[in-house]
């Protein structure tokens, strides 16, 4: 005799409609998903999806939202690495790795961005929006502080920014994304040999 499964509740409800998006869209992209074959993977009706969320801004609203939510413990994190006064080593270092655990804490999540930027969908906006300008606005303010006086040739905080996430954030996208990994290098050891390039270089040379 099967045993019968619990109704869900309407909370229940809404994150399993929201969990059935991010899956679909992280699979296929934004185009190639309906609202039906969502409502069909959560076991629901169209109507009761549209009772949750009655335009798809709502939908793509809350699924940056739970992510945002999802992320608290890590962000708070990052603002404490952010906020310690460490050796710039240090810091890069514990930077590296928290961007690393970012992105496996969740490939889903990173999947439907991509599907999001190369399809110019507006989830892209709103996560920029909600999420990585925070961010970006956070670290540029610590290597501002962490740099300042500092032997180091001049530079400019946002692109020193960009480039040191661009060659972590690369090394993740490998993994998850691509599936190569370096042969016998853990996470650990590729992050400070990155953190050492970055800070350092590969020479002694300047321009």
């Amino acid at each position: 005799m099967a045993i019968p499964v619990p109704r869900m509740t309407g909370p229940q409800r809404r994150q399993a409609i929201i969990a059935a998006a991010v899956k679909l869209f992280s699979e296929r992209g934004f185009r190639g998903v309906t609202t039906r074959e969502i409502a069909s993977e959560v076991g629901v009706t169209e109507p009761v999806l549209y009772h949750h969320f009655p335009s798809k801004q709502d939908l793509y609203s809350a699924i940056i939202e739970r992510k945002i939510e999802q992320g608290k413990d890590l962000f708070s994190k990052f603002e404490k690495v952010c906020q310690d006064p460490l050796p710039i080593d240090q810091f890069f270092m514990d930077l590296g790795l928290l961007i690393v655990e970012w992105h496996d804490s969740d490939p889903t999540f990173l999947r439907l961005m991509m599907f999001a930027t190369l399809e110019d969908h507006e989830l892209s906006e709103l996560f920029h929006n909600q999420m990585s300008h925070r961010f970006n606005q956070t670290l540029v303010g610590a290597i501002e502080r962490h740099l300042k006086g500092a032997d180091c040739h001049e530079f400019n905080a946002e692109i020193a920014s960009y480039t040191f996430c661009s060659m972590i954030g690369h090394h993740c996208l490998e993994r998850l994304i691509f599936k190569y990994k370096f042969i016998n290098i853990p996470d650990e050891t590729a992050v400070r040999s990155m953190v050492n390039i970055f800070l350092y270089g590969l020479t002694q040379r300047t321009k």
